[in-house]
């Protein structure tokens, strides 16, 4: 056993951010789904809720949001509606 002390460097304090974005933001929901997609650089953003008082607003959308360019925009044409029993 040594005396030797080892730092550990990841355990400096970390804190979020807000980056700077540009494109189409979607509106705030919960309870959505996010995927990395194969490129390993875009994330798909589908579904989800809020709620308005008493009510809720249900999302039948889909968004991409580009991380290595910061570039959000809505994905057309790949939401299909939904269909309930």
């Amino acid at each position: 056993m040594t005396d030797d002390i080892t730092t550990n460097p990841y355990a400096e304090a970390k804190a979020w951010s807000k980056p700077r974005v540009s494109g189409t933001e979607p509106a705030g929901r919960d309870f959505h789904t996010a995927v990395t997609l194969p490129d390993d650089t875009n994330v798909l953003v589908f579904g989800g809720s809020r709620e308005l008082g008493e009510a809720a607003e249900f999302f039948n959308d889909a968004h991409v949001f580009d991380t290595g360019g910061l570039v959000g925009s809505s994905a057309v044409g790949i939401v299909q509606p939904a269909h309930l029993p």
